[in-house]
């Protein structure tokens, strides 16, 4: 177990470094001066989506199929999950204290729930453990 979960932290991570950096070109590479970094909050407002509906598909999986919980959890995209919707959370605490974008009613609701969605799956990850049943 824990070397799945080293080999899916690393590209977890890996993938989540890749992001950022192909945002960073994004907006480097814009001509655009008007609506400079429109791009990047439309990609940033998709990966919010995909994060919360990834997140929900894999809870649902783990609550649906009890017998397979540990397969699940050791899973790449249970993980992967878990702490992109942590990443993006705490990107839009620093978007936001930083104020370069405000702080809309959209955002805020879907930002609130990948925050649960990923409470939910560290906490789950980490320290629930695997509950023998009794026959």
């Amino acid at each position: 177990m824990k070397t799945t979960f080293y080999k899916n932290a690393a590209l977890t991570f890996f993938i989540l470094n890749l992001w950022t950096v192909v945002q960073l070109f994004i907006y480097l590479m814009d001509k655009n001066e008007f609506l400079r970094g429109l791009l990047n909050l439309g990609i940033f407002q998709y990966t919010m989506f995909l994060g919360l509906m990834l997140g929900c598909i894999v809870l649902l999986l783990r609550f649906v199929w009890q017998t397979k919980i540990e397969t699940i959890k050791a899973s790449f995209f249970y993980l992967f999950s878990g702490i992109l919707n942590a990443y993006l959370v705490l990107i839009y605490i620093a978007l936001i204290y930083f104020k370069i974008i405000l702080n809309s009613d959209e955002f805020l609701y879907t930002i609130v729930v990948n925050g649960i969605i990923s409470l939910i799956i560290l906490l789950d990850y980490f320290f629930v453990k695997k509950v023998n049943s009794v026959e």
